[in-house]
């Protein structure tokens, strides 16, 4: 049915001579509305009851619309101890997680229903199919736990939007209702399905992610994502993200970059396209073989699988061209899609999330550092875990803390500029930096390798990971050079 919006200007009905009450009886003697069911007035403009029964008295509602017909079953009755209300599903999609709230509103909305008498707009009708309520009209039966039916149809939506036509099933009479008591009708059975993805737990009952794992057809290796336990400590100041890439390369995160790729499925929302879907179905979405798997671990010892599929672009109603991704989490039986600004999985790269810091080693945990660049080189060797106590020495001799943590804040400083996979060049480095820490937990050697005259390669404890400008090199030397004197170092290299 193709619902008309109706420019009409309704009037009120006018009853003129009534000397008592008048009553117009809906129940035919038939099975098609409740025993409650019936029009009730003593005046004109007294409302009319359509329908006294309680919501949570309805078992069964059938709907028959334009998109879809469908069967609405109540799935729990109320528990009035509780305070519960009565809770429904829909016939064939009760493996799916539904809307219940959504869904919950064709009971609540019309099991009681009155209009007020002045929305009487046709007694006797004899031409509902101007009302839209004729053969097409959206038809509905309700059926309660004491036998009875209430069965009636929508029809076009009056002028302002606000009311709708309705018609008691096997009655002439035109009511107006309010449109939102009624829109939901109209809806197809899919829409009542849930379109959160994967259910966000509160605060307190959030797991944590220990490991991400992102495969991707047109990466060479997975992204492997870790929680990194106690990243934030006193010595960090709390500023530390607590994920870390292993896969593809060692590296920090960016929090700001980082955390939806990691966090996004719990809480994610996306479009229904096919529930239950066939081997067909997840073929013909690219699910069967997917460009892109997600895996997500956590420390409750739940995983969550999310399989995304081919790539499509589609027409939005104002010409725009819009990138879509199919996705499928694993025995959730949907078939949704995701717009490509919100499928991050599909299209991060590590630059995108990694940190461009190489290190970031607390400078009281360090026991020796070591730099050299060219012929240049620079040796230290500190104790005790604080500034006030820290002992420091530059080539075996006395050296002044606070010239040596000025120092060590611009190597902190060292940036790559995008990450970089692949052979380790041969020969020497150019430039190298050893730290090793107390604790040797946290030793690293960094390497350095012109690549060009603007370009430096880096690798992390042997493997390549970073690009970087070569000119970092120079200030470098430039730096070492100028230690031993109260010039201030150079920090910018750009």
């Amino acid at each position: 049915m193709n619902k008309k919006i109706i420019g009409i200007v309704v009037g009120c009905v006018l009853i003129a001579g009534l000397a008592g009450a008048t009553v117009l009886l809906l129940n035919t003697g038939d099975e098609n509305t409740s025993s409650e069911s019936e029009l009730q007035t003593t005046e004109a403009v007294d409302d009319v009851i359509l329908s006294s029964q309680s919501p949570d008295s309805v078992t069964k509602i059938s709907v028959k619309n334009e998109k879809d017909e469908y069967t609405v079953i109540r799935k729990t009755k109320a528990n009035e101890e509780n305070s519960e209300s009565a809770v429904y599903t829909i016939d064939g999609l009760e493996n799916l997680k539904i809307d219940t709230s959504l869904l919950g509103t064709l009971a609540n909305n019309v099991a009681t229903l009155s209009v007020s008498g002045n929305n009487i707009i046709e007694k006797d009708s004899s031409e509902l199919d101007k009302f839209g309520l004729g053969d097409t009209a959206t038809s509905v039966t309700m059926e309660f736990d004491d036998g009875g039916k209430f069965s009636f149809r929508i029809g076009d939506v009056i002028h302002n939007d606000s009311t709708t036509y309705f018609a008691v099933e096997g009655q002439n009479t035109v009511y107006g209702v309010q449109t939102s008591l009624l829109a939901n009708f109209e809806k197809a059975s899919t829409d009542f399905i849930s379109k959160t993805v994967l259910e966000k737990p509160s605060d307190e009952d959030m797991p944590t992610i220990e490991t991400v794992n992102l495969e991707r057809k047109d990466l060479e290796s997975p992204f492997v994502l870790t929680h990194k336990e106690n990243a934030n400590n006193e010595k960090t100041g709390g500023t530390i993200y607590d994920y870390v890439m292993t896969e593809p390369i060692s590296a920090k995160l960016s929090s700001e970059r980082s955390d939806n790729i990691i966090k996004g499925l719990f809480g994610l929302t996306a479009e229904i396209v096919t529930p239950n879907p066939s081997e067909t179905d997840l073929e013909k979405a690219g699910l069967a073989d997917p460009f892109a798997t997600l895996t997500v671990s956590c420390d409750d010892g739940n995983e969550y699988k999310l399989l995304i599929g081919n790539r499509y672009t589609e027409e939005d109603e104002t010409g725009a061209t819009i990138a879509y991704y199919p996705i499928y989490l694993d025995g959730n039986n949907i078939i949704y899609r995701l717009s490509e600004d919100k499928c991050g999985w599909a299209t991060i790269s590590a630059t995108d999330i990694a940190s461009k810091l190489i290190f970031i080693t607390y400078i009281w945990d360090v026991s020796s550092l070591d730099v050299s660049v060219g012929d240049k080189e620079i040796s230290f060797t500190s104790t005790g875990d604080n500034k006030e106590e820290a002992i420091v020495k530059k080539n075996g001799q006395d050296c002044d803390t606070e010239r040596y943590r000025l120092f060590y804040s611009f190597l902190l400083n060292t940036s790559a500029e995008e990450v970089v996979t692949g052979d380790v060049p041969s020969g020497e480095p150019d430039a190298e930096i050893v730290i090793k820490t107390h604790d040797n937990k946290e030793n690293i050697d960094i390497t350095f390798y012109k690549k060009d005259e603007f370009n430096t390669l880096i690798a992390i404890d042997g493997v390549l990971s970073f690009q970087c400008r070569t000119s970092y090199l120079e200030t470098l030397e430039h730096n070492i050079d100028i230690f031993d004197t109260d010039e201030a170092f150079t920090t910018s290299w750009r």
